[in-house]
């Protein structure tokens, strides 16, 4: 479904519309307007990064109305975007959730734990400073998606090249990247090829293939290699950023050590550093209302832009006490790190996994594990997603 767009009508006596997305006054602290306007204009009017205006959102129920309300859809700004199908966009996510459930996801938390401890083996041979985005923020989840996935041993290294390339983790021209996806896909299309032609397999791409036969799914190759190409994306990037960005909170906050002499705040710790800092860039996809609804008592017409920031509504004081305050042993975390209805994070529970492990792994193995540059000097980089993320983390121990 598409809908024409249009910009909120000013209004002759109101003030210009401020420019979103709002900048930030320090690493840690979301941007003070959020708080403001959750206060005191819930839905107001901005000015979006394309010279466009939108309705804000910010407190976290209107947040989770326009995310999960079929009055809104996703808007791309790109014609025919398959995120504007939502028809096709929920025939595709029910196929993955039968085959990428929790329970598949848990049975690799073993694996995960070695390829954690490996890792850490591999970084403390070096000599510190050592960059932990290189040496395990990004190498836990790429391996990891490639044992999910049912990648041949021989051929991960070529398969990370080509992640990497497309995913602008390494430095390449444009026609790099392109000649990587050509090259990713076709690798793709001849390993479903090959998993059709072989025998039962435990592995994530072998079961799509057999809840596509045996459901007939209607789903073709090229959808098979799309799915295949979009894990990948979630599974790679996204659990590496925030592997990295939670390790910092961590650190800055004097927090490893705690976890390594209790562990069982881990699953809270988890949830803690996904709520402080989901939706860094303050910006998720822009929603497109396709009909007129109120939020708040505001109306929003049909074909007016949304945007509702994941980090205002985990930081709203109406859902979560002192939201400012870094805390793991939070017992209440409402937060919407991972999205909710149609566009909920198909690599939930593997990210989750995934974070637990790397805090387990680090904080028995390396307790003393340090920043070797305050935090505030960390070099920001904004990646395919548009977050702000470090691009490295240099650390002692």
């Amino acid at each position: 479904m598409t809908s024409e767009v249009t910009a909120p009508k000013p209004t002759s006596s109101a003030a210009p519309p401020p420019s979103f997305p709002f900048g930030r006054s320090g690493f840690f602290q979301s941007p003070p307007e959020f708080t403001r306007l959750r206060a005191t204009a819930p839905v107001s009017r901005v000015v979006t990064a394309d010279n466009g205006q939108a309705w804000l959102v910010t407190r976290q129920d209107d947040v989770r109305f326009v995310l999960s309300n079929q009055a809104f859809v996703a808007y791309s700004g790109i014609a025919d975007s398959p995120f504007e199908d939502p028809s096709a966009h929920t025939r595709l996510r029910k196929l993955m959730s039968h085959a990428f459930t929790a329970r598949r996801v848990e049975r690799l938390r073993p694996r995960t734990r070695e390829i954690a401890a490996d890792l850490v083996t591999q970084m403390t041979r070096l000599e510190a400073p050592v960059d932990l985005v290189q040496a395990f923020a990004l190498p836990l989840p790429i391996i990891v998606i490639c044992e999910l996935l049912g990648i041949p041993v021989a051929d991960r290294a070529e398969f990370r090249r080509w992640a990497d390339a497309i995913l602008a983790v390494t430095a390449c021209t444009p026609e790099e990247a392109g000649q990587a996806g050509q090259d990713l896909n076709s690798y793709m299309s001849s390993l479903i090829a090959e998993k059709q032609r072989s025998s039962v397999s435990e592995d994530l791409l072998s079961a799509l293939i057999a809840v596509r036969d045996r459901d007939d799914a209607q789903l073709s190759d090229t959808e098979l290699v799309t799915i295949a190409v979009g894990l990948i994306i979630a599974g790679y990037v996204t659990p590496s950023n925030a592997v990295g960005l939670a390790v910092i909170y961590l650190l800055a906050h004097q927090q490893l050590e705690v976890l390594r002499d209790n562990p069982a705040l881990i699953p809270a710790a988890v949830e803690e550093t996904l709520r402080y800092q989901s939706g860094r860039n303050g910006e998720s996809m822009p929603r497109v209302a396709v009909q007129d609804v109120r939020i708040g008592g505001v109306l929003i017409r049909a074909g007016e832009r949304v945007v509702a920031p994941l980090e205002s509504a985990n930081h709203d004081e109406r859902r979560v006490a002192n939201p400012e305050r870094f805390d793991i042993s939070r017992r209440e975390n409402s937060h919407l790190a991972f999205g909710i209805g149609i566009h909920h994070c198909p690599g939930a529970a593997l990210a989750r996994v995934e974070l637990q492990v790397a805090f387990e792994a680090l904080a028995r193995r390396v307790p003393r594990l340090h920043l070797a540059v305050p935090a505030e000097e960390l070099p920001i980089t904004v990646n395919m997603f548009g977050d702000q993320v470090p691009s490295a983390i240099p650390v002692g121990w």
